[in-house]
């Protein structure tokens, strides 16, 4: 994706969580969600998180759009943060989108 797609969702992104966290807290932790270069004109959001208490840190990483809006980017890297990971390791666990 370009540049203004992933801070567009990052942007999304940061809307969705601050309304989910007015709701109350949640089990995971957001060590950092910023938009990545991945070469020339290339860029993909990333997401650090810790999804529970004691678990590993897992990493999700969205480089490509496809069909998809900014916003549906968004609520769909927001529906992986909600969801279980799918493993626990010492390193972070990457899960590419």
């Amino acid at each position: 994706m370009q540049r203004g797609e992933a801070d567009e969702t990052l942007d999304h992104l940061h809307e969705v969580l601050d309304e989910r966290f007015e709701a109350g807290p949640a089990d995971y932790v957001i060590d950092h969600a910023i938009a990545q270069s991945m070469g020339p004109d290339s860029w993909a959001v990333e997401v650090v998180y810790t999804p529970r208490p004691g678990a590993a840190r897992h990493g999700l990483r969205m480089s490509e759009l496809g069909e998809r809006t900014a916003l549906q980017a968004a609520w769909e890297i927001y529906r992986r943060l909600e969801s279980e990971p799918p493993s626990e390791t010492g390193d972070i666990t990457w899960t590419d989108i």
